[in-house]
């Protein structure tokens, strides 16, 4: 019966919604945490790379800020979802629910948590530059759509992965400690060397958050459509693979779960 489960988003909406009351109701620790963690981790690397690495760059907290809660999005989402079909496996089998179901309330749940949280600190920052943000954050949705997308995408293909390859987890956990590094977000891609900016430009999660980071300027790169364009291309092909992944999948997913 659970093989044949339709994506309901009924049962996403109820799921993300149940989700977050648990998290927030009579308890401000869970609250705090949420608000709290990104602000110490913007924090504490704003500090580090703007003071005493003296990296000057315009409006740099912002660019830190717009590039670094997308990937702390990213990399949450990953790691909470990368076994949810493994550890959900009760349900799913005991139950008419679409494992995607599962997973876009988790995803759901998370950019509700990175929402919160950059409208907090963007709210700080517009008291700390004096209300001199750039226009161009008004497009900020758009890029962020496009994440949300390969977010959607990758969790779904490590997911599905997950339940045949049991040390996956902790092999994606090595992998997005390292991305971290390579990824302009605590720097400019201005300050990579021509030498390496191939790694900049095989980089899928550089991809997705160059149309973002693009937007802490105060004037738009000529090239912004391209950027754009490409970061949508990405996260379709991901959602692409990734749907053609699970149909493959699919029918050996709840004899192994």
């Amino acid at each position: 019966m659970a093989a044949t489960a339709q994506v309901s988003w009924t049962q996403i909406r109820t799921l993300t919604s149940a989700s977050i009351r648990s998290r927030y109701r009579n308890t401000w620790a869970g609250l705090l945490w949420v608000i709290l963690s990104p602000v110490l981790m913007f924090s504490a690397q704003s500090y580090a790379f703007k003071t005493i690495m003296k990296i000057h760059f315009e409006n740099y907290p912002l660019f830190l800020l717009i590039g670094l809660l997308p990937w702390i999005f990213m990399t949450q989402s990953l790691s909470m979802c990368t076994t949810l079909f493994a550890s959900q496996a009760r349900m799913l089998k005991s139950f008419p629910i679409h494992p995607l179901v599962l997973l876009l309330s988790v995803l759901i749940d998370n950019f509700v948590n990175f929402s919160i949280s950059f409208v907090l600190i963007l709210g700080a920052l517009l008291v700390f530059m004096n209300g001199a943000l750039p226009h161009n954050l008004w497009l900020l949705p758009i890029p962020l759509l496009s994440v949300f997308m390969a977010t959607c995408g990758l969790t779904w293909i490590f997911a599905t992965s997950q339940v045949f390859f049991y040390d996956l987890k902790f092999i994606l956990d090595f992998v997005m400690s390292v991305a971290f590094f390579l990824t302009p977000i605590a720097y400019p891609v201005q300050f990579v060397g021509p030498e390496h900016m191939w790694i900049v430009d095989v980089n899928p999660f550089a991809i997705l958050l160059a149309p973002i980071q693009a937007l802490s300027g105060e004037i738009l790169p000529d090239n912004y459509g391209f950027l754009l364009a490409r970061s949508f291309l990405l996260a379709i092909s991901l959602l692409a693979m990734a749907a053609l992944y699970w149909r493959s999948r699919r029918n050996m997913i709840y004899f192994r779960l």
